[in-house]
């Protein structure tokens, strides 16, 4: 039986940010582009939606369709397999400190190969600049690469044990650091550099038909405006 490793991996979350415009886009678009309603019909739908749509259904569709688009970055970026399976996304009650993550699980082998590849250099640094205590900050992570080591002596498989025990959060570093190593640009840059492509993989998903807002229905809205937004968007596709 394969053995795997729960992680995080880089991702901006949905409050303000491309992520929650995939599925804003997907109402506006399809309200300003209706052929069939009539402007006050396109206006009430839109309006309709607000209340009727399940947006964490959304979310969640978008998140795993993310993990899938970030395996293949991550491979045309490193050339190695990361191999992530989508678990679960959390967020948070309040967007202040934090944003939402997505949760994953990955092979340990894969881990390893990812480990024994990367720029020992490039991961000192990434742990560093995260996990150093500065104003603000308190870290409850060392930022020294070999205290996240100290367990380096090899198990029976022959597995690096200190790397086999990192939380989602170490394994999230190495990632990032994996990504940096292999040409990625780091800090601000760093984001849009992997946002991009993969905002375009999700994008054309959701034009060949994923992510479809008006097909998410919260079960719990009024029936009245269920009603309503059901009529409204069958007279639309009918058209």
């Amino acid at each position: 039986m394969t053995q795997t490793l729960k992680t995080t991996i880089p991702f901006g979350g949905f409050y303000e940010s491309v992520w929650g415009a995939l599925i804003e886009d997907s109402i506006t678009h399809y309200t300003e582009n209706a052929e069939t309603l009539t402007e006050h019909e396109a206006d009430e739908l839109s309006g309709l939606a607000y209340d009727c749509i399940d947006f964490a259904a959304l979310r969640l569709e978008i998140s795993r369709a993310y993990v899938v688009a970030f395996n293949d970055f991550f491979k045309d970026e490193t050339g190695q397999e990361l191999g992530l399976a989508f678990e679960k996304l959390t967020s948070p009650r309040e967007y202040n400190f934090t944003t939402d993550r997505i949760h994953c699980t990955t092979p340990l082998k894969n881990i390893v190969k990812i480990y024994r590849a990367v720029d020992k250099a490039t991961l000192t640094r990434v742990i560093k600049n995260s996990f150093t205590s500065r104003e603000g900050f308190s870290s409850f992570y060392s930022d020294d690469v070999n205290m996240w080591l100290i367990g380096k002596a090899r198990d029976e498989e022959g597995t690096l044990s200190g790397v086999k025990y990192w939380d989602h959060n170490q394994l999230e570093t190495l990632i990032i650091a994996a990504l940096e190593g292999a040409g990625v640009a780091s800090g601000e840059s760093y984001s849009c550099t992997f946002e991009s492509p993969i905002y375009s993989a999700l994008q054309d998903e959701r034009d060949n038909g994923c992510f479809e807002a008006f097909d998410t229905l919260d079960s719990k809205a009024p029936v009245k405006k269920l009603k309503r937004i059901n009529e409204l968007v069958g007279k639309e596709r009918e058209g």
